[in-house]
């Protein structure tokens, strides 16, 4: 039996439970416990459970609206304005006073019209109250304010950007990344500014131009990168040299600025002594002037004599004349040149080159502010709207470049996505040699797991290689490396699937003097090009009359002492280091020209950006100056670059001997190339064969491999030759070519 009992002081309605029994008194008699009450489960029962349910409903609905009306008001002081959203949809902007919202459905995000500034280069936080070894001053942030300027002077450069929200639903948006993009903007375009000024002007006089210009380039990039965000305004709060010597000679300076009027006065004195002197050469300027006005016009008139001529042979010919004088005309414009065309003629102006002078920073020095360089080139690549990825090959030069990026983006919360090249099944035909002393997979694995990227290995077949010579001729509309290029081509293609900008790490060896030939006796001493001493292999499938027609040695000894006369000298080199000089020249001029171009041109064909770090005009204008043994200490090649890398790569990725770019061992790729030639051979329409020789390119073909000497100074030796054919022969009928004369 169960019955409800009268409700308690707590409020509570107790239940008795009774299974029918009856309690037993005291007397051990049977006697009834009150009367037996039977549960009624009826409507009297409903309706007394409704009666004490009604409060707690009540009590709900009263709770729920009360929460909603305090949900429907809010405030915004003036210094305030708020995003809507409406389902988490940004719908409407609101200002200042009392404001109405939709409960439950609609947010309100708070933001402040007040400007903001943000540091850079140092720490406002960082006082005496937070730290006690502190001068209640900010603290440096090296990594930020510490920046190289044009004449190569390290500067602390401490900046203030105010800032503070223009398009408050952008703002929102964006509200996770904004201040970080941001800030990575402004220290870019800062690190730009400043690297273009002089330390003097930095310091001093160019404060005012710098803080401009930094607030135009910023403030045109944001609206670019539209996060809501305006700049106000940029302030260089201090600008220091990081070094009581800099100091010292800037109170220097001003020193030898206090004795200006006396070195004037001596001036004058000079100017009056010299004047006679001088008036006499300017009488001999003019007649030398008068006699050169002669010269041009027999050189005009001469001229004028031999279009003449060309003007009948094109009466006779035109269609061939034409041909020939678009083909002599032509001229290539040399990096470092623009070309300006007015109705008075076209001229050629070099708006940069390389400028030789001594060396004044000690070794140790000299690691430091190469390190800084190349770092800073590094991260100034990394700037894109997409990610970025690397090369690697597991040598010094990629390696480096590779981990520079893997460490900036883990600063990011960001992997680094790397790839490297080889070809299939290569670890089964490998032989070593002197340029390539060891494969490269197992460095590559040792470096993806120092790094713990993301890494993809790539390879190419042998079929796939010869079928991409062609398109790498299309790539430059001219005849290239051979498989170098075509595999390259592959590569880049492969890896714009995952990617569309690369970092490469081209051009160390240019720069640091890398390749064999900065090294040998022979090369240092020989009177040519020394990856090219001798023509004798680039001449041995060549028929006798072309020879004779090319004149190749002619050619190569005037290209090779035209470009030597143009190397930058400095009166203080000695013989030796002079020559190195000459030899460094022809490398950038020549060398790294065409690695830059390959690597431009088939990229870009496949549809990627690829970007190379060390090519940066301040680490060759730094280099180029470095005595041969500051890059060479110890005898160990490319030194200073593998002391610079100290601490951010694996000593055995550090100190590896060189290895170049891969190529195929595999004896199936000399075979296959070998039958094309032969097919080119048949074909009557092969224009190429014009310029062999017959007998000679089939007695080549029987061994291909006895073709001993490497093209291009480390690679190209039999296999390649034949690619440059088939590359050649496919760029004569592709495009027509006529040789004329």
């Amino acid at each position: 039996m169960v019955y409800f009992s009268k409700m308690t002081e707590k409020g509570e309605y107790r239940m008795n439970f009774f299974m029918g029994k009856k309690f037993v008194g005291p007397g051990g008699g049977k006697k009834d416990q009150g009367p037996e009450v039977v549960f009624d489960n009826g409507e009297e029962s409903n309706k007394r459970m409704k009666r004490m349910l009604r409060p707690i409903k009540i009590a709900i609905v009263v709770a729920v609206l009360a929460i909603a009306a305090f949900d429907s008001f809010y405030t915004l002081s003036e210094n305030e304005m708020a995003v809507l959203t409406t389902f988490g949809r940004p719908s409407s902007v609101t200002t200042s006073g009392p404001k109405f919202k939709v409960p439950f459905i609609q947010k309100v995000h708070k933001m402040s019209k007040e400007i903001k500034g943000m540091p850079i280069g140092y720490d406002p936080d960082y006082s005496a109250q937070n730290h006690a070894d502190s001068e209640n001053n900010p603290i440096s942030v090296t990594s930020e304010s510490e920046m190289i300027t044009k004449d190569f002077n390290f500067v602390n450069v401490d900046f203030y950007i105010e800032y503070q929200i223009v398009d408050p639903i952008k703002a929102y948006i964006h509200s996770d990344t904004a201040i970080p993009i941001l800030k990575n903007l402004a220290q870019s375009y800062i690190r730009d500014t400043v690297g273009s000024y002089s330390v003097d002007e930095v310091i001093t006089t160019g404060k005012t131009e710098i803080q401009a210009k930094v607030k135009a380039l910023l403030s045109e990039r944001l609206e670019q990168e539209d996060i809501g965000l305006g700049i106000n305004n940029v302030t260089i709060q201090d600008a220091q040299p990081p070094t009581d010597a800099v100091n010292n000679a800037f109170k220097a300076v001003e020193d030898a600025k206090q004795g200006m009027d006396t070195k004037i006065n001596e001036a004058r004195k000079y100017q009056s002594e010299r004047l006679p002197a001088a008036n006499a050469e300017a009488d001999k300027a003019a007649r030398d002037a008068e006699a050169y006005r002669q010269q041009r016009i027999s050189e005009a008139e001469g001229q004028v004599s031999r279009f003449n001529d060309m003007y009948q042979e094109y009466a006779k010919y035109p269609l061939i004349t034409k041909k020939r004088m678009f083909y002599e005309t032509m001229e290539e414009l040399l990096p470092g040149h623009y070309l300006i065309c007015t109705p008075d003629g076209i001229r050629q102006q070099r708006y940069w080159k390389l400028v030789s002078r001594p060396h004044e920073d000690s070794y140790e020095r000299t690691i430091e502010k190469t390190s800084f360089l190349v770092e800073d080139s590094v991260r100034r690549q990394m700037v894109s709207d997409v990610p970025i990825c690397t090369f690697l090959s597991g040598g010094v030069d990629s390696s480096l470049v590779s981990a520079i990026c893997a460490k900036e983006l883990k600063k990011q919360g960001k992997r680094l996505t790397t790839f490297s090249f080889d070809f299939v099944d290569n670890d089964k035909f490998f032989r070593a040699n002197s340029f390539q002393p060891s494969q490269d997979r197992p460095y590559v694995d040792q470096m993806v797991k120092f790094l713990d990227s993301d890494h993809h290995y790539l390879e190419c077949g042998n079929l796939t290689q010869a079928d991409r010579l062609f398109d790498s001729v299309l790539a430059h509309d001219l005849p290239a490396m051979g498989d170098i290029d075509s595999s390259m081509l592959q590569f880049c293609s492969m890896v714009k699937e995952h990617n569309k900008v690369a970092l490469t790490g081209e051009c160390a060896d240019e720069i640091f003097g890398g390749y064999p030939w900065f090294h040998k006796k022979e090369c240092f001493e020989a009177h040519t090009f020394p990856w090219t001493m001798d023509l004798a292999p680039r001449k041995a499938l060549l028929a006798d009359s072309f020879l004779e027609y090319l004149d190749m040695d002619r050619y190569v000894l005037d290209t090779y002492e035209r470009s030597v006369a143009e190397t930058p000298v400095l009166e203080e080199d000695s013989p030796e280091e002079a020559r190195r000089r000459e030899i460094a020249w022809l490398n950038l001029r020549w060398f790294m020209q065409t690695l830059l171009n390959r690597m431009d041109r088939t990229s870009m064909y496949s549809g990627l950006e690829a970007r190379v770090p060390f090519a940066d005009h301040r680490i060759m204008e730094y280099v180029w100056n470095v005595p041969w043994d500051m890059k060479t200490r110890d005898g160990l090649v490319k030194n200073l670059l593998r002391q610079s890398g100290k601490g951010l790569l694996p000593d055995e990725i550090l100190f590896r001997k060189k290895s170049p770019y891969p190529k195929t061992y595999d004896t199936a790729y000399e075979k296959l190339l070998v039958d094309r030639v032969r097919e080119m051979m048949d074909d009557s329409h092969s224009p190429v064969m014009d310029f062999l020789d017959r007998k000679k390119l089939a007695r080549f073909l029987t061994s291909p491999s006895d073709y001993g000497k490497p093209w291009y100074g480390q690679l190209m030796a039999g296999p390649q030759m034949l690619a440059y054919l088939l590359q050649v022969n496919f760029w004569l009928k592709t495009y027509h070519i006529e040789v004329v004369g």
